[in-house]
């Protein structure tokens, strides 16, 4: 009888542990089934967010010897997109920024792009730094890549956009900054023996070469030549070997702190020669650098962005001031006129958003109204104004440009 009434409880529970079993099943597998169509609903909520974002990749020094370069450019880059996506993107489309750290070193640029190519899959880029954009439009060439579109810029290296036919540029290039800067050696100066100081990379050496390709025409000798590097502090040792030349007018090329050290120093080894810089001193950080005392007199190469009165300058202005609190610099206005100029094409090219499309607009760009000037492609190339700018009791003036 035990036995019995034990087996009648044993097949009680079994039965009890069975339907809850079969119950507790049913709701696992419609939760599964719950939980899968959520999944498959983001999915598709994520696949469409994705398919209304244009991507825009920038390859910028931010971390390294640029690293301030960097996050100038950013800032202007971040002015652009904000305004773009506030008034509703591109055709719908909000512009989405891939920032990539090239460290201002050309072999971590490749493997940026690379990874922003086949992982991020970018195809369109912004690219900044002679040392970093051209030996990435080296790779785009030795490859062949057709299926990208690169804008540079802080690019003077000559020779870039003749790489690959999908690379423009938005800068002064070396060889029109050399003309000018010779010009107004020869003419205004009138110096015949002239130095050089350069920086000792890519953007140097090629402002170098194409300098002194206009002085072996132009009957100007370079008597004294030296060059530094991009991170050294201390230039007096070489500074005070041109104090005991027979220099007639001074050239130093640069674009960081090293240069603004580079000006300071000349003028404490009280080195009186009249001096030309490239674009970098049109970047008010390395003025207050280098001290008001040692940039007076100065002239220095410039797109016309500060002394500009233009209302496309005027709107950038008042938004990055409203933005960060400081007024921008020449670097954050060259980025962002590139980024403008890209989401320009990507509009013009109405919905196609293809490489060809992109680069068929940007072909066809006319005077485009930018903080930087007036900007027409010919051949990949932006033409922005050039001119020469003198320092004088602490005002900048424009002084000089080649008609």
């Amino acid at each position: 009888m035990k036995n019995l009434l034990k087996l009648k409880f044993l097949w009680s529970f079994l039965t009890l542990f069975l339907v809850l079993s079969l119950i507790v099943g049913g709701c696992g597998k419609k939760e599964k089934k719950e939980r899968a169509k959520s999944a498959t609903k983001q999915e598709a909520a994520q696949k469409v967010s994705e398919e209304k974002v244009i991507k825009i990749g920038a390859i910028l020094p931010l971390t390294g010897s640029a690293a301030i370069h960097g996050q100038f450019q950013k800032q202007g880059i971040e002015i652009a997109v904000k305004e773009i996506n506030e008034k509703g993107g591109i055709n719908g489309h909000k512009v989405k920024i891939v920032y990539g750290d090239s460290k201002n070193e050309g072999k971590t640029g490749i493997n940026v792009f690379k990874k922003m190519l086949d992982f991020d899959k970018v195809h369109i880029f912004y690219s900044s730094m002679s040392g970093v954009s051209y030996p990435i439009a080296s790779y785009v060439h030795s490859n062949d890549l057709r299926n990208v579109l690169i804008m540079v810029t802080l690019v003077s290296v000559p020779g870039i956009t003749k790489l690959s036919p999908i690379i423009y540029r938005c800068f002064i290039t070396s060889d029109k900054e050399s003309k000018i800067i010779g010009d107004f050696i020869r003419k205004i100066l009138m110096a015949k023996k002239i130095g050089v100081y350069y920086v000792n990379d890519d953007y140097g050496m090629g402002a170098y070469k194409t300098l002194e390709s206009y002085c072996n025409t132009h009957n100007i000798e370079i008597i004294w030549k030296a060059s530094y590097n991009k991170n050294v502090k201390d230039h007096r040792n070489t500074l005070l070997k041109l104090k005991k030349s027979e220099v007639e007018a001074l050239v130093i090329v640069g674009y960081n702190e090293s240069f603004a050290y580079a000006i300071r120093q000349k003028y404490e080894l009280q080195i009186d020669i009249p001096t030309v810089t490239t674009i970098g001193l049109a970047v008010r950080q390395w003025r207050e650098l280098a001290g008001e005392e040692a940039v007076e007199g100065i002239y220095f190469t410039d797109s016309g962005f500060e002394t500009s009165t233009t209302e496309a300058k005027k709107e950038f202005c008042e938004r990055f001031k409203q933005t960060y609190n400081v007024q921008p610099n020449v670097i954050s206005a060259f980025s962002y006129t590139a980024i403008k100029l890209l989401v320009e094409a990507l509009r013009l090219s109405e919905g196609n958003f293809s490489v060809y499309s992109v680069k068929k607009a940007l072909d066809s760009i006319t005077h485009f109204q930018t903080p930087v000037g007036e900007i027409t492609f010919s051949n990949q190339e932006a033409s922005p104004k050039i001119v020469i700018k003198k320092i004088e009791n602490g005002k900048i003036k424009e002084i000089f440009t080649n008609k």
